[in-house]
């Protein structure tokens, strides 16, 4: 089993993408930038095994905050 995943980035804001499980499912993905720090997305997976005709699909809203912290200097090339 694995996962093939793909996004396309478009002027840097928006992100459209699919993921494919071999087993069982196939995903669309949507990613919005927010701000420097923060992206909001979506993400609908679809049942492609034989329990598709009792699964409606699974909806998944995602939040990622990207921590950045200060560089300091390097005095030394030992140092870093």
């Amino acid at each position: 089993e694995f996962d093939l995943n793909a996004l396309i980035e478009i002027d840097e804001v928006i992100w459209l993408g699919a993921s494919i499980k071999t087993v069982n499912a196939v995903s669309l993905i949507a990613d919005l930038q927010l701000t420097n720090q923060i992206r909001l997305g979506y993400a609908y997976a679809i049942t492609t095994n034989s329990f598709r005709a009792a699964d409606l699909g699974s909806h998944e809203f995602f939040l990622n905050y990207v921590f950045r912290y200060p560089k300091k200097a390097i005095t030394s090339p030992r140092d870093f």
